[in-house]
């Protein structure tokens, strides 16, 4: 017999404007028509999910499915409903979607009878991960028959990085021989073309302001002047433009590190340019960062003058205005070797500035990555009057902006290294991470106040270190262990509560209470958490056990899964933190929440939902659901066997947002050959996509 969907939980305390911690409103089942069973969120108490006398699963599919059909090019595309792609691949295969088009990369050794099936018909071997393309308007899937280490989007162009030894062919024009990698187009109308020899390096390109930028392989043209990074733009797909630099006496070779917001994080090796290139009298530091504004197409490459640790050190940038950032990212003390005492000796800064935990502070040591800030608009017209701003603040892991407070993670240890460390946040130990942060325009605070530094449980799942930012406050998953405090007065200092402080307030304080409408504390645990480059919204594992006395969203035995939740500040009252989501159990370590065109798409575990999903009479996989954030309405992506997802790392999808939505379906889990057509064998992940827009 098909599981019966269960009720939809009503809510949580409090029905002021954005009621604070709105428990989801509609079950995550295979398919409420939108509107069913949604009634008025109740005040003070939560209503518990009763069983309910409702359609059949089979009659519920089929109304999710009256979303309608695409109007892109082939009607027959209907909305979310999974297609299977020809050939398998591996589980760590990226996947690219970006408007109509998805690009994965086929497995040889995966797909096909055993050994498996050579694409690539240069070479003999079945160990290459070859390009196929798929048009998603009209489910036309090419084989580009090319060994590929990455892939990219940008508009209708599509980009390849092919081994040429990989390939076993010189693509080269002129040819020079398979030692290299090389930048290939291919587009509709287009057949897969060269385009340049593209740098080796894992930091080869990025997309900005809708154009590719690349390092070039060979550098043998550039000239004085000239960098060694190109773009190519939409209008002139096969046409690169070489970047300038500045310097105009001086060539330079950077790598790109990091685009963010289209801001370009690039950094130079001196001992490659042969030249001292952050004031320090050396030329051996490998990291100095240089900027670039992806938004202008003139944009010439400029010098920061101060070196970083690593090609993964963290950066961030936040858009202020037009052709504007705030900039935050960590300097390497080791390697900025004038700083002969370190970047945070107090000498270097008044007494509001010393933290109040150190009753006295002495940090002369170079091992830091300490916290730098710029504002890029002023600094790029004049970086002279308007140099980057030493916060003093020894960071790592992540940088958070707003677009005027910037944040990191601070070891208490690597503060006031003279003296073991400092007690930031007051708990008898110098053990913790702290988000520390600070006024764009006041460096010194809130470097006074304890009440403001709380133990950060940076290994939350999710890759956000336990932190975030989220419309102009800053959020952090708190440890109450770590703490040794006891933040939701349970009694108990063991759980993982999410926070969040205004840094504009007058007096910036945290806020572990979502419900500020009732007096009783309405706390939020996080199994998992992710942020999202848009900062609109926070995906965070709700857990069940920790809200309240403890709450049973999807009607299973037990109240201890986790929920997928989208929280989000109610844009009618600041100080209300959101968390809706749907009633079904996700996976508390890996949701994998990603939010595309309107939709939040997560996996839901069935061991832990109690439902067999997947129609395989087992309760062991993970199957995709998607929730519309607009109404709340939750279904199963799919049906029956073809639903299963994977549980790898990461994100459940890949999609750019508004028309198509890619993933790997593991059929292993699965126990079943889910390629189309079949290729004899079920030990591979397919890459499954289906439409979310027209």
């Amino acid at each position: 017999m098909s599981p019966q969907p269960r009720s939809p939980i009503l809510g949580t305390a409090g029905t002021s404007p954005g009621n604070s911690i709105r428990a989801p409103a509609l079950r995550a089942d295979a398919g409420f028509p939108n509107g069913t069973l949604v009634k008025k969120i109740m005040k003070q108490t939560l209503r518990l999910p009763s069983r309910l006398a409702v359609a059949s699963l089979t009659s519920l599919v089929s109304l999710a499915a009256l979303g309608g059909c695409s109007g892109g090019g082939d009607s027959s595309v209907s909305l979310f409903d999974p297609i299977a792609t020809k050939h398998s691949s591996a589980a760590s295969s990226p996947v690219v979607v970006e408007g109509k088009w998805l690009v994965y990369l086929a497995s040889e050794i995966l797909s096909g009878p055993v050994p498996g099936t050579n694409f690539n018909p240069g070479d003999v071997d079945f160990n290459d991960d070859c390009a196929v393309v798929v048009d998603m308007t009209t489910k036309t899937e090419t084989d580009l028959f090319v060994a590929t280490i990455a892939a990219t989007v940008v508009g209708n162009e599509i980009y390849l990085i092919v081994s040429e030894s990989e390939d076993n062919k010189d693509w080269s024009v002129p040819l020079n021989g398979i030692s290299g990698n090389v930048l290939l187009h291919y587009s509709s109308t287009s057949p897969l073309s060269f385009v340049d020899e593209i740098d080796s390096g894992t930091h080869s390109w990025g997309v900005a302001g809708g154009r590719l930028y690349y390092v070039r392989g060979d550098t043998g043209g550039v000239t004085p002047g000239q960098t060694s990074l190109a773009y190519l733009s939409t209008g002139a797909p096969l046409l690169p433009f070489t970047v300038l630099h500045t310097d105009t006496l001086n060539t330079l070779f950077p790598e790109i590190l990091a685009v963010d917001e289209n801001l370009i994080f690039l950094v130079a090796d001196e001992v490659a340019e042969g030249r001292d290139l952050n004031g320090d009298l050396l030329t051996d530091d490998g990291f100095v960062l240089a900027l670039l504004d992806g938004t202008d197409i003139s944009s010439m490459v400029q010098n920061v003058g101060l070196a970083l640790e690593n090609d993964s050190t963290p950066v961030r940038a936040r858009v202020t205005a037009a052709h504007d950032w705030l900039v935050g990212f960590l300097v390497n003390e080791a390697s900025q070797s004038l700083a002969l005492t370190g970047l945070n000796d107090a000498a270097l800064f008044g007494n509001a500035w010393k933290p109040s935990g150190c009753t006295s502070y002495a940090d002369t040591d170079t091992s830091d990555h300490v916290l730098h800030v710029l504002s890029y608009a002023l600094w790029s017209v004049n970086p002279g009057l308007n140099a980057p701003k030493n916060t003093g603040i020894p960071g790592t892991d992540r940088i958070l902006c707003t677009t005027n407070a910037v944040a990191t993670l601070v070891l208490e240890i690597d503060e006031n290294s003279l003296n073991g460390g400092c007690d930031l946040n007051f708990d008898g130990d110098k053990l913790d991470k702290i988000l520390r942060w600070v006024s764009s325009s006041s460096l010194t605070l809130p470097f006074v106040s304890s009440t403001q530094f709380n133990a950060v449980e940076d290994s939350i799942p999710g890759g956000s270190s336990g932190i975030s930012d989220l419309a102009g406050k800053l959020l952090c998953v708190v440890s109450e262990s770590d703490d040794n405090t006891d933040h939701d007065l349970d009694g108990f200092k063991t759980r993982n509560l999410v926070a969040w402080i205004d840094p504009n307030a007058a007096t910036p304080t945290w806020k572990f209470d979502h419900n500020p409408a009732t007096v009783q504390i309405n706390s939020v645990g996080a199994s998992a958490m992710s942020d999202r480059k848009e900062r609109d919204r926070l995906l965070v594992a709700f857990q069940e056990s920790v809200f309240g006395a403890s709450i049973n969203t999807n009607g299973d035995s037990d109240a201890v899964d986790s929920v997928p939740t989208f929280a989000l500040f109610d844009p009618n009252n600041p100080a209300d933190l959101d968390f809706p989501g749907p009633a079904g159990a996700t996976s508390a370590a890996n949701p994998g929440i990603v939010i595309a065109g309107g939709f939040a798409i997560y996996r839901v575990d069935e061991l832990a939902d109690n439902r067999d999903w997947n129609g395989d009479n087992f309760k062991d996989d993970f199957v995709l659901f998607r929730t519309t954030l607009s109404t709340n309405f939750s279904a199963l992506i799919g049906t029956k066997i073809r639903s299963t997802a994977n549980s790898e790392l990461g994100p459940v999808i890949s999609s750019s947002g508004n028309l198509g939505a890619a993933f790997l379906a593991d059929e292993s889990m699965a126990g079943v050959d889910l390629n189309i057509p079949t290729d004899g064998r079920n030990d591979g992940y397919v890459v499954t996509w289906f439409r979310i827009g027209s």
